[in-house]
């Protein structure tokens, strides 16, 4: 073989597919299936690898340095029905897969029979669903597609709700944002800093069945999202600020936001 023939045949190696890239990146957008609007916070996972993103305001997803093949992924977001679809991953980070998510149906038009004490209790929380001006709702058919999940992940994808998650599984609903001064803020106890909550955010108000379990007052120990399962609860009120808040609730000003529970 010739010197130039040796040469050209090291060119044809280096340029060969042995150096190819061997992953790539999974990338799309989450769309509502009526609209085509792009729908923002919704939760993607991926069983096999254990990875998990939320789309951003645009609808858009990407998760990057996932090993080139075909993957299974499920989609689920507080209002949507849950969907699980294939895609795979490609060269670049271009949102060419659409991933169309099915809202569930709204009830605001039910009639309900008050025939218990919870039914009893929830009539606050029909008032201020239909007066609409603010705040996340979440009913009892919505929670029972969660079951098996835990509240903090199902809180993740609700307009408004900043969950902190700390060691052993426990999670809180807090804020950087949306208090009025330092001095305002809520109270974090002694037990709560040992377990590495920061009294550096603000925490959200939490009502439970009408009583204050957290309200921010010195003393008062955070409460754990994840001691509710969410088929355990009726339903779900979540209030990222003052503003929004129903004026029974209105006197929470050392706290951010409210969180308001009503279990079966």
């Amino acid at each position: 073989m010739t010197r130039h023939a040796a040469l050209a045949l090291g060119a044809m190696l280096l340029a060969s597919p042995l150096s190819a890239q061997s992953t790539g990146a999974l990338t799309g957008r989450v769309v509502h299936a009526a609209t085509n609007q792009p729908v923002a916070g919704v939760e993607l996972s991926i069983p096999a690898i254990s990875r998990t993103v939320l789309t951003d305001s645009g609808g858009t997803f990407v998760l990057r340095d996932i090993a080139v093949a075909r993957y299974q992924v499920v989609l689920r977001k507080v209002g949507f029905q849950p969907l699980a679809s294939t895609i795979a991953t490609t060269g670049a980070d271009v949102a060419a897969q659409i991933l169309r998510l099915a809202p569930i149906a709204t009830e605001l038009s039910e009639v309900v029979v008050v025939s218990s004490m919870a039914d009893l209790r929830l009539t606050s929380f029909e008032e201020h669903r239909r007066a609409r001006m603010g705040g996340s709702f979440l009913t009892a058919k919505q929670l029972e597609q969660e079951r098996g999940r835990a509240l903090a992940d199902v809180l993740q994808t609700v307009s408004g709700a900043d969950i902190v998650r700390l060691g052993r599984g426990s999670a809180y609903f807090a804020t950087r944002r949306g208090y009025d001064s330092f001095m305002n803020m809520p109270g974090v106890g002694a037990g709560d800093r040992m377990r590495g909550a920061s009294p550096g955010l603000c925490y959200a108000a939490v009502v439970v069945n009408n009583v204050f379990v957290y309200r921010g007052e010195g003393g008062d120990e955070l409460f754990d999202l994840n001691s509710l399962a969410p088929d355990d609860i009726l339903a779900i009120e979540v209030y990222k600020g003052g503003a929004t808040m129903p004026l029974e609730y209105n006197a929470t000003r050392k706290t951010c936001g409210l969180l308001v529970i009503f279990t079966k």
